[in-house]
């Protein structure tokens, strides 16, 4: 999602590329009769108010309730740009289940597994192997989001996140910056309180500058500075 820090920005359509994304719509009415995400809605099932809240991506033509938006299948991440990620459950050390076709399929998968023999997930399982999330380090956990092609895992949390992938206007570099791809650690080259953390970050390659996030100043930041240098100039003769 390209935009300045600190702006307000409508929702990205999070199986669209990070690096050139599309916009969601919201809408109110009418109600949407298919997710894209949990499949067909219960016209008749009035206990579902939320229903009636939706976003709409223009591009791909695709409807999604208000909570399902934020984990599509084949989602798009910010963190694994390259490639979509999908849901996903850990049985044991050795098997995992990837839903490629969203929540309708793993609720049909867990329904099916409760008229067999196979054992449900442990939610207290502890994994020694391929266990840890690769942006930020911590346990995976049960459900977590996985690439089918090169086995990069997410987390829930790191999932929830979706930092632009380049930020075009800011008051701490006078040129784009585009997503770090892993978090920093050390201090930024701006005024930074966050070093020795697993910070979000961003970085201009021509002039070797990384910074937080967090330490990012809004595009306000270059204006009130330049009002704060001239006014000290004399008036013009």
């Amino acid at each position: 999602m390209n935009g300045e820090k600190g702006e307000d920005v409508a929702p990205r359509c999070r199986l669209s590329d990070p690096a050139h994304p599309h916009t969601l719509c919201r809408r109110d009415n009418p109600r949407p009769s298919l997710c894209f995400r949990c499949g067909p809605v219960n016209e008749n099932d009035e206990d579902y108010d939320w229903n009636n809240i939706h976003y709409y991506c223009e591009i791909c033509k695709l409807v999604f309730h208000e909570d399902c938006y934020m984990f599509p299948q084949g989602t798009r991440h910010p963190y694994h740009p390259h490639h979509p990620i999908y849901m996903t459950i850990r049985f044991s050390e050795t098997r995992m289940e990837s839903f490629k076709y969203g929540a309708t399929e793993m609720a049909s998968f867990l329904t099916a597994l409760e008229t067999t023999s196979t054992p449900m997930p442990d939610q207290n399982a502890v994994f020694e192997t391929n266990n840890a999330c690769h942006w930020c380090g911590n346990v995976l956990g049960l459900m977590f989001f996985r690439c089918l092609d090169c086995d990069f895992s997410l987390g829930a949390e790191c999932m929830w996140q979706d930092p632009p992938f380049t930020i075009t206007n800011s008051g701490s570099h006078e040129h784009p910056l585009t997503l770090f791809p892993r978090p920093l650690t050390e201090p930024c080259s701006s005024v930074c309180v966050f070093g020795g953390n697993m910070e979000v970050g961003y970085a201009c390659d021509p002039c070797n500058y990384l910074v937080h996030l967090k330490c990012i100043q809004p595009p306000q930041a270059i204006h009130q500075d330049h009002l704060a240098d001239t006014s000290s100039l004399p008036p013009p003769t």
